[in-house]
């Protein structure tokens, strides 16, 4: 769906107000600001108490660029056509920032970025379910970094580590328990299209629940390098979406899903 640049505010008292910075028919805020609202009012209120505004934009201020040592190997990297965002495509003709949200932590500001696509994308409603999944658990992401908003002047390593491992341990509590429930009952359609179609091109079921992110390792954990880390789980979707337009077989892409199953078996 496209939103209009604006402010917007729920009719609920005391949750954030919404910003909508950028717009356009190619630009699009799959989670919407009635979606965001009702997973925040799913959250304890004093976990979103102090949250101002979370602004809709292309780009979060932290985005990677090429050489960032965060930078993915997968989604591929590019810069969108519409916009000349650099970032990734995340689904065959969809385009992400490589930061999909961040948390200002001096004003509390949470910023969520865009997706760039064609308003005739095929599919369209499967697709904008996954990436309103993706939105609405970077969303639950930037609270938990909210909660725990510790002012660190020039962060070492093992601090920002430790600070993103809380927050990722909060996403994907909060992911399993809030927004998954939340899609199902809002939008049971296009849940149940997404899973089927990731089924049948994987040879073995895939639900939304699977896509779930696990906090990361901190560096003198022994699984920081391990394999199976290489493949984060959200990135399922985009690995067969991608197999499938390079036109693989049922075969191929199913040879390619267990050996991600037998990679996620070695932890």
């Amino acid at each position: 769906m496209t939103e209009k640049i604006g402010l917007y505010s729920s009719s609920v008292p005391d949750l954030p107000r919404i910003y909508i910075q950028h717009d356009g028919e190619d630009i699009h805020y799959p989670a919407s600001p009635d979606d965001v609202w009702a997973v925040l009012l799913r959250l304890p209120g004093e976990v979103v108490r102090g949250i101002p505004i979370i602004d809709y934009r292309l780009d979060s201020d932290g985005a990677a660029h090429p050489g960032d040592e965060n930078v993915l190997d997968f989604p591929p990297t590019c810069h969108d056509p519409y916009t000349g965002r650099f970032g990734m495509e995340l689904l065959p003709g969809v385009y992400a920032a490589y930061v999909g949200g961040c948390l200002h932590p001096h004003t509390h500001r949470i910023v969520l970025t865009a997706y760039v696509y064609q308003p005739t994308l095929p599919d369209r409603p499967m697709w904008e379910c996954y990436l309103r999944f993706r939105m609405l658990s970077i969303l639950v992401h930037e609270v938990g970094h909210h909660l725990d908003n510790i002012p660190v002047q020039r962060p070492s390593s093992q601090v920002i580590d430790t600070l993103e491992q809380t927050a990722e341990i909060h996403a994907s509590t909060w992911t399993t328990k809030l927004v998954i429930p939340y899609l199902r009952q809002q939008y049971p359609d296009d849940v149940q299209m997404l899973e089927t179609w990731a089924t049948a091109w994987a040879g073995t079921p895939i639900r939304l629940d699977d896509l779930v992110d696990e906090p990361r390792a901190l560096r003198n954990d022994p699984s920081w390098t391990a394999p199976w880390r290489l493949i984060p789980p959200w990135t399922v979707i985009p690995y067969l979406a991608h197999a499938v337009s390079e036109g693989k077989s049922h075969s191929e892409v199913q040879d390619w899903y267990a050996g991600y199953l037998e990679l996620r078996q070695m932890r």
